[in-house]
């Protein structure tokens, strides 16, 4: 079981599949075809890839890795619906197990900790990519895989990449979300999102010297009272809900 993945059939054609199409092509991975249910969005991807769409799970037969790059609710069904062969079923979620892709002999997870929106370029070569096997030839053959990709490639057990999917959702879907709480706050009194630009950048940029706690700043910290009730009168619905919420726990926290 421990070869070299040559021949790849992607499953799912969104966002990720878009991603990981093109960088498996540029790897000089032979991708198979793309199997998705949308024939329009298959034909899309298989056309940017350079190969064909495929209609049934057979034609993968002689693949290496049959990669499901569908919604965590999906990858059980789609995986049940591949005939067994001798290659590797892998999914690609942070959030899902491992045994999920049982019956299937070889099985593994190639997690790519990222946000990906098809139009945007990502550099792979900096995505860490979180992998894992039912065997140990399983999971040197996904790591290696990984490494043609990417020059952060690690070995994680599903237990691991749950808790880190939770803080992955905490650093960038949560983090996003306050991001356009501020830019609708500025927005509404015609003030240019672009003035938060650089402190934006600052705040990530500190994260490479020093811990998020070491780097906490702002009125919770210094327990600023009068400037947290003015900002509080400056809010109203959803927006007051969550400043009060992380305030409080911003004032727990660092008490």
């Amino acid at each position: 079981m421990n070869r070299e993945i040559k021949r790849i059939g992607i499953v799912g054609a969104g966002n990720l599949a878009w991603h990981l199409g093109v960088g498996l092509n540029q790897a000089d991975v032979e991708i198979v075809g793309v199997y998705n249910r949308s024939r329009q969005n298959a034909e899309m991807l298989a056309t940017h890839l350079n190969t064909k769409v495929v209609s049934n799970f057979r034609a993968f037969r002689h693949c290496d890795l049959i990669l499901l790059t569908v919604s965590d609710d999906a990858i059980k069904e789609l995986a049940g619906e591949i005939p067994q062969f001798e290659g590797i079923v892998a999914h690609t979620s942070g959030n899902t197990a491992l045994e999920i892709l049982f019956p299937h002999k070889h099985i593994g997870v190639f997690y790519p900790v990222q946000t990906f929106s098809k139009d945007i370029d990502v550099n792979l070569r900096a995505v860490p990519f979180l992998v894992e096997g039912n065997s140990d030839e399983v999971e040197t053959s996904l790591q290696q895989l990984a490494g043609k990709l990417s020059k952060e490639v690690y070995k994680i057990n599903s237990q691991q990449r749950r808790r880190l999917h939770v803080a992955a959702v905490f650093a960038n879907n949560f983090t996003n979300h306050m991001l356009k709480q501020a830019h609708d706050i500025c927005e509404t009194n015609d003030i240019p999102f672009s003035v938060l630009s650089p402190l934006i950048q600052e705040t990530i940029d500190k994260l490479k010297t020093v811990s998020p706690a070491k780097a906490q700043t702002g009125p919770a910290i210094r327990r600023d009272m009068k400037t947290i009730k003015i900002h509080k009168d400056l809010l109203e619905g959803n927006s007051l809900k969550l400043y009060d919420l992380i305030t409080k726990d911003m004032l727990e926290t660092y008490k």
